[in-house]
């Protein structure tokens, strides 16, 4: 016989306390289970190796966020042999120092519904972890193509992931791919839903150049935000803060329409053209790509303009 349920009402609800979110980079990466995702080379795995020093050093994240309370790693790097961690991090911090002991690495692990789940839960109980990062996901779950089930396979890994973090006290970092096509931060991630369902909070790096990128974020306990990076190959190496808000990444181009928008008011597409002194069909393209990143809208008349939240 099923055990009874047990219910809780409203008001005692509403009259309990509860403590704050856990933060252990403040406002980008709170305890729980975090997706970091991106398309291939866009350098999702220096920007978990970044924040893995940045975290046993205190030093500012990404140039940008603070660390409350400096603490201890463990780093599954799973698509990389010793060597190349070892020349990263000499890239990444130009002396040796002792806090580097704090992150431990990981480069074997049974797949995660297959042992590895155990295998990591041991782990983290005789070496506890304020933060762990999975580089990367597919790699620790090892997908099997002939399950029957995939969605309830998704989910039920990355909510496995989820339910260790919160076990152990941790926020966990999992580096996932994303699909080459734009959309939808959360549609973006490759998986099913159920990928992004069970985890708390979800980062998409878009590189925008050579040296440049947009990292958005989005989750139950994070505002949702996107920030400019620049990835620099001096001292300091690596990704960094340049800016934050809507519309940090977009182009000249889109960026013309839209302060001609903020500076003369609604406009049709033939009349953005005309003042531009741009291609109508350009223009269009360029006014659509404006919409769906939730700079600009259409009202009745076939006019546009800038959201109230548009970029400053």
């Amino acid at each position: 016989m099923p055990s009874p349920l047990h219910a809780y009402d409203a008001l005692a609800i509403y009259g309990a306390h509860f403590p704050p979110p856990v933060f252990v980079v403040d406002g980008l990466l709170p305890r729980g289970l975090t997706l970091a995702a991106g398309r291939p080379k866009v350098g999702k795995s220096w920007l978990a190796l970044q924040l893995a020093v940045d975290f046993v050093l205190g030093r500012l994240a990404l140039g940008q966020f603070r660390v409350p309370k400096p603490g201890r790693v463990t780093y599954l790097a799973l698509e990389e042999p010793q060597h190349r961690t070892h020349h990263r991090l000499h890239q990444i911090i130009a002396t040796p120092d002792a806090r580097l002991e704090n992150i431990r690495f990981l480069y074997e692990v049974q797949p995660l519904m297959s042992g590895g789940m155990e295998q990591l839960d041991a782990f983290l109980k005789a070496n506890p972890s304020e933060l762990v990062i999975i580089d990367t996901l597919l790699a620790f779950v090892a997908a099997h193509s002939s399950r029957s089930d995939i969605l309830r396979g998704d989910y039920t890994e990355v909510n496995t992931l989820r339910q260790l973090a919160e076990k152990h006290s941790a926020a966990m970092l999992a580096v996932a791919h994303s699909r080459k096509a734009a959309g939808n931060l959360v549609d973006s991630i490759i998986g099913t839903s159920g990928t992004t369902a069970a985890c708390d909070s979800v980062w998409q790096l878009k590189r925008l150049g050579s040296n440049q990128a947009i990292l958005e974020v989005k989750g139950r306990e994070l505002e949702e935000a996107q920030y400019a990076l620049e990835f620099n190959t001096g001292m300091p190496f690596g990704w960094h803060v340049t800016g934050a808000g809507p519309g940090v990444g977009i182009s000249a181009e889109r960026r013309e329409i839209l302060t001609l928008l903020q500076r003369e008011g609604a406009k049709k597409p033939g009349e953005i053209a005309a003042l531009l002194g741009k291609n109508a069909s350009t223009v269009r393209r360029l006014i659509q790509q404006l919409v769906i990143d939730g700079l600009i809208e259409k009202q009745a008349g076939g006019i546009y303009v800038p959201c109230a939240d548009g970029m400053a």
